[in-house]
């Protein structure tokens, strides 16, 4: 029976760290046998994150870093911060000519800051 790769990282990550499946399965509160099935049975590309995240905490505590467990769990879709989509959403309502009024400040700020950064860029080149 062919096993994914993930399968067998997850059973290596697990081995290194000296964990036997009964003691991981106990410590992420899983029956053994539905834990043994993603390390022998397996086929599935990603572990589902959340089982990904209670493993990494028991290998973690041994030894094993984090991110190799979670990186099982397949690639993170980057997730804008709250903040961003709130803003977004905001931005989204304006009339045209608001957001373009909008752009224009944020122009007007960017080109301070970057006025402001030249003369301390200038000192540091000058002081080489």
């Amino acid at each position: 029976m062919t096993i994914s790769p993930t399968a067998r990282r997850l059973r290596e990550l697990r081995q290194a760290a000296g964990v036997s499946i009964r003691e991981m399965a106990f410590e992420i509160g899983m029956e053994k046998g539905k834990y043994e099935h993603y390390e022998a049975r397996y086929k599935k590309p990603y572990l589902p994150a959340d089982l990904a995240s209670s493993v990494a905490r028991v290998l973690a505590a041994r030894g094993v870093p984090r991110e190799d467990v979670m990186a099982l769990s397949g690639p993170v879709e980057d997730v804008p911060p709250a903040d961003e989509l709130r803003l977004s959403a905001r931005y989204s309502e304006l009339s045209p000519r608001r957001q373009r009024m909008l752009r224009e400040l944020l122009e007007e700020l960017e080109a301070a800051e970057q006025a402001a950064l030249r003369p301390q860029e200038e000192e540091r080149d000058s002081s080489r």
